[in-house]
């Protein structure tokens, strides 16, 4: 197995096709013309090679490349692309530049290509459009229904009628390759398609950063009205600990205020809990506070630091877990723990910014309400 791939020239020479006073005096020929020329070309005119001996070397190039592609990313870990066809000859001569470009072809057929498409490796959808045109068009127009921002690039043959062309633009393709199509030209559209997907998917994660900040401002609104009109402290807490499990969509959130021993918990049991913590929660939170730091445990069960303390609270098995620091006027003055998203997944760098510049917030809400409510002369 190579782990490089050999120039044309260097095949030949290896073979025997060439001298080397015939392969510098090519070089020099294609480096004096004007236009872009390819070496086997300039090396059939000048006529020291026979255009089948091109071809075998080139063939002979594409099998060492593919080796290198193997080398260079398992089959296994390749991203896939899907291919609807009807014909054999389109998926064989898609196959090979699709794994020089380390993708996987799969060929599915049209009824099952919408379920296939939804797994993860899949990264684009190659589609075939052949007679009866019509019949084709329809099922990749019920295809693009069912996935919407799935890349996908049609192929079609010479000769196909424009009204056939303006139908597949307006059913969602992001590109039309007329076959057979050469390889630059299909690396470049898969490329283009994908890229397009990806800038997609940043402007929807930046959309969703953004509307996750508008509902920070707004629960820090909503929580400046509680604490206001609440003096209660175990109240406030709870609503705390209420808004922040809806806002991070998480399995509980606990709030622990050094005014109030004790922890607020909102989740499967939205009360205050009594008692001692267990000791892997108790130490995580005084550890946050302590050191005015925020901590994140992917999974605490197999932490090498972690994994060997308690964290099971009663009818909620502990997973995830990431804490922040309640900070005001430059001292730490409580923790902030949320536990367990709900899809299962650990938390992000994003919900780690979201969680402290919240409980920054917080803190100074908590910090006023607590001075407010010392400065209010006592009730008759």
């Amino acid at each position: 197995m190579k782990d490089s791939i050999p120039l044309l020239g260097a095949i030949l020479l290896d073979r025997g096709k060439v001298q080397p006073e015939m392969l510098e005096h090519a070089l020099q020929v294609q480096r004096a013309s004007g236009t872009v020329v390819r070496l086997g070309e300039v090396l059939v005119q000048l006529g020291y090679v026979a255009e089948g001996e091109v071809q075998e070397a080139l063939q002979m190039q594409r099998r060492m490349a593919e080796e290198v592609a193997g080398l260079l990313a398992l089959a296994e870990e390749r991203p896939t692309v899907l291919l609807v066809c009807e014909h054999e000859a389109t998926e064989t001569a898609l196959r090979g530049p699709l794994a020089w470009l380390l993708y996987n072809l799969v060929r599915v057929d049209a009824g099952a290509a919408a379920r296939r498409a939804r797994h993860r490796d899949v990264q684009a959808m190659l589609w075939e459009v052949a007679p009866p045109e019509k019949e084709v068009v329809s099922s990749l127009q019920d295809w693009r229904r069912a996935c919407p921002d799935l890349p996908l690039v049609v192929l079609v043959h010479e000769g196909c009628p424009a009204r056939v062309l303006e139908q597949v633009l307006q059913a969602g393709a992001d590109q039309v390759l007329v076959l057979p199509t050469e390889e630059h030209r299909l690396a470049w559209a898969l490329r283009r398609a994908v890229g397009r997907q990806r800038l997609q998917e940043r402007l929807e994660a930046q959309r969703a950063r953004l509307n996750r900040m508008e509902q920070v401002l707004a629960l820090l609104e909503l929580l400046g009205q509680v604490f206001s009109a609440t003096p209660d402290e175990e109240t406030m807490l709870l609503n705390l600990a209420v808004g922040v499990t809806g806002l991070l969509e998480v399995e509980a959130c606990l709030v622990q205020w050094d005014r109030r021993p004790g922890v607020a918990i909102a989740g499967p049991q939205a009360s205050r809990l009594e008692g001692k913590l267990p000791e892997g929660l108790r130490r995580a939170l005084e550890w946050c506070r302590y050191y005015a730091q925020p901590i994140g445990l992917d999974d605490v069960r197999t932490h090498p630091l972690w994994g060997n303390l308690a964290f099971e609270l009663p009818g909620l098995v502990v997973r995830s877990l990431l804490c922040a620091p309640l900070c005001a006027g430059g001292r730490s003055i409580g923790a902030i723990a949320i536990i367990n998203r709900l899809d299962g997944a650990t938390f992000s760098v994003e919900e780690q910014q979201v969680l402290t510049a919240l409980a920054g917030q917080v803190a100074l809400a908590l910090e006023n309400a607590y001075l407010q409510s010392r400065a209010e002369p006592a009730q008759p």
